[in-house]
Order: structure tokens, then C-alpha cells, then sequence
């Protein structure tokens, strides 16, 4: 039988990453892309930090599909 707290934590774990992976890292480079126009930089560096949001996103995703969605130790790996 699984135990249920392990389960549950990596559940969690995910759900952390996930968050971690597609908001706060994008968010925190968009917000200083508009930070960085408001403070009269150039347009190229607003665009970087923009692509950076790009890069962290097709980065994580990979990531997470490869590395993230293991199954807890003692857990055989479904089949689909």
C-alpha cells in the first residue's frame, strides 16, 4: 500500500515547481522588463527580458516532463 503522505508531498513538490517554473519566474522577468522601459532603457533590453520569459518557459517544460513527474520511491511507473 502507498504511502499517503508521500503521495501527497510530491503532489505538493509539483505543484510548487510548476508554480515556481510558469509564474513566478515569468512574471518577476516581465515585471522587470516594464521596469526597465519605465526607467528609460532601451527597447532591445525590454525585448531581452522578454525572451527570457520565452527561454525559462521552454526550459521548464522539458523539466518538468522529464524530470519532475517521477513516482515516489517504491511506486511502479504506470504505463500509458
Amino acid at each position: 500500500m502507498p504511502d499517503i503522505s508521500a503521495t501527497l508531498m510530491t503532489q505538493f513538490t509539483h505543484l510548487i515547481f510548476l508554480l515556481f517554473i510558469f509564474l513566478i519566474i515569468p512574471v518577476l522577468a516581465l515585471l522587470t522588463g516594464i521596469d526597465a522601459s519605465r526607467r528609460g532603457r532601451t527597447a532591445v533590453e525590454v525585448i531581452l527580458w522578454v525572451l527570457l520569459t520565452a527561454l525559462v518557459f521552454f526550459i521548464g517544460v522539458p523539466l518538468y516532463l522529464f524530470w519532475g513527474r517521477k513516482p515516489p520511491a517504491g511506486e511502479k511507473q504506470r504505463s500509458i
